[in-house]
């Protein structure tokens, strides 16, 4: 498998990470401290991420590195227990990607704006999965000359893969191509950074990535969660959380 390097402008993510940033954060809420933390993220913003990269480093796979219940790249197994949902037939090629986090010296920062930075860290890596997806799909339609469809991102902790096996990519992706180390305990270094695959079939299949079920907050404590739960039955949520989390949840995961 070949080996090549993306880099996108974080202005280019900015929209779609300032979405992220907002259910991260809870800066949709309206009243004076919530106007100063929006205040305060957009001059953070600006301070330390404007005119940075987010770096991805990209192998394109085939059908042969495809197990029944994973990959085999170079002989560096990954368990995903999603794949046996898709025929493996309609999925023509893939994508492995680690996307490097641009990660500003936040060290020095008072703590206000330290959560911020960091808030900013991680929802431009999300804002970069977004990105990414499209430009793949668009990329690889033009390859092959048909009609494709792209998955949502298989990722440790993810789709049934075993959130240990972050190792296991580094068994076969030269990381320091886009300046990302594996410490001793298997953590990425930057830590905000992400590794995951892109699978590009030839009909639209649904593709389990949350392990919801194995969510200590079920509901009750996750942004993302109480987001979903707002945008789908209304503002008054949290009342309908607490009386029926697992029938919210249920409506979620099917």
């Amino acid at each position: 498998m070949t080996e090549e390097v993306l880099r996108v402008n974080v202005e280019e993510l900015y929209e779609s990470a300032a979405a992220y940033l907002d259910i991260i954060c809870g800066l949709q809420r309206k009243g004076k401290m919530a106007a100063r933390s929006r205040q305060l993220a957009e001059e953070i913003k600006n301070e330390l991420f404007n005119g940075t990269q987010l770096e991805v480093l990209m192998q394109r796979f085939g059908r042969d590195e495809i197990e029944p219940e994973g990959f085999n790249f170079a002989g560096q197994r990954i368990a995903c227990s999603s794949l046996k949902t898709v025929s493996r037939q309609h999925i023509l090629a893939g994508y492995a990607v680690l996307l490097r986090s641009p990660m500003p010296d936040i060290s020095q920062l008072p703590v206000s704006k330290m959560y911020l930075a960091d808030s900013w860290e991680t929802s431009l890596v999300d804002a970069g999965r977004d990105y990414l997806r499209p430009w793949l799909l668009e990329r690889e339609t033009e390859r092959l000359g048909q009609e494709l469809y792209i998955s949502d991102t298989l990722a440790p902790g993810m789709a049934g893969m075993p959130s240990d096996c972050i190792r296991s990519f580094f068994g076969f992706m030269d990381g320091s191509r886009v300046g990302v180390s594996l410490t001793r305990s298997g953590m990425m270094n930057p830590v905000k950074s992400f590794v995951g695959i892109y699978l590009l079939l030839d009909r639209q299949e649904v593709i389990r990535t949350a392990n919801c079920g194995e969510c200590a907050s079920q509901g009750k404590t996750c942004a993302y969660c109480k987001d979903f739960a707002q945008r789908h039955f209304g503002g008054d949520f949290e009342p309908e959380l607490q009386r029926a989390d697992k029938t919210l949840l249920g409506q979620w995961r099917s």
